[in-house]
């Protein structure tokens, strides 16, 4: 894939510890001075051996394209946008991203070992309602924006450690996926338009 080179830029060398380790990582914080914090964070993440794929967003890709080289990061790709989303997952072992709907509904379909870190701005603060829904159910570990330059690190290098507790994570988030999602939403609307006897009205 030209977006994110070769998958053996991915292997470890050796394979020592996890082959194709990964940790994809979304945009973690909204001011500049706290993306600053987290991109000097990613220096336990190099020294672990971590792989690292790094969806910034357009305004912080130079603040993390500079974070990487000021680090020596070798195995950090950067990419403003990721187009191909599902090859990114496939060689991603632990994911780290925002709680929005569509990201956590495309982690339950992917049954990837995830870390949320819920944007406390958004709206009535939903994002936080949907990473703790998934967290209770032990299908996501949480941490708050807050938090995140403190804990975000050592968490991501206990799951990468821990295959029990990445498999435990997986499993969990399955059982919470609906592949047929779309199906059934227009089933269900199909059925409710004939119930309320307005069929017709789709028909004409």
């Amino acid at each position: 894939n030209e977006e994110l080179g070769p998958l053996q830029n991915f292997i470890l060398p050796g394979g020592s510890r996890l082959v194709a380790q990964a940790h994809l990582c979304r945009s973690l914080a909204r001011s500049a001075e706290r993306r600053c914090q987290h991109l000097n964070a990613v220096e336990p993440l190099r020294d672990s051996g971590v792989q690292l794929i790094w969806q910034t967003g357009g305004p912080y890709h130079a603040q993390a394209l500079e974070a990487v080289r000021r680090t020596a990061y070798t195995h950090a790709r950067v990419q403003a946008f990721i187009s191909r989303m599902d090859l990114a997952y496939a060689v991603a072992d632990v994911v780290v991203a925002r709680a929005g709907a569509i990201t956590v509904s495309e982690l339950c379909l992917t049954r990837l070992p995830s870390i949320l870190v819920p944007l406390p701005t958004a709206a009535e603060d939903h994002q936080t309602s949907n990473a703790r829904a998934l967290a209770d159910q032990g299908a996501a570990v949480l941490v708050r924006d807050a938090d995140a330059v403190d804990k975000l690190g050592a968490e991501v290098l206990r799951l990468v450690a821990d295959p029990a507790a990445r498999q435990r994570l997986s499993a969990a988030m399955g059982a919470l996926g609906k592949g047929n999602a779309a199906a059934a939403i227009a089933a269900e609307v199909v059925r409710l338009a004939r119930s309320a006897g307005t069929t017709d009205k789709f028909n004409a």
